[in-house]
């Protein structure tokens, strides 16, 4: 796996995350 890759997994699953909380 890429860690370029990893990073963008992270920053998707951040945005799920940070959506709830920006409503």
């Amino acid at each position: 796996v890429n860690e370029t890759q990893i990073l963008k997994d992270l920053e998707q699953t951040y945005e799920v995350l940070a959506e709830p909380i920006q409503t």
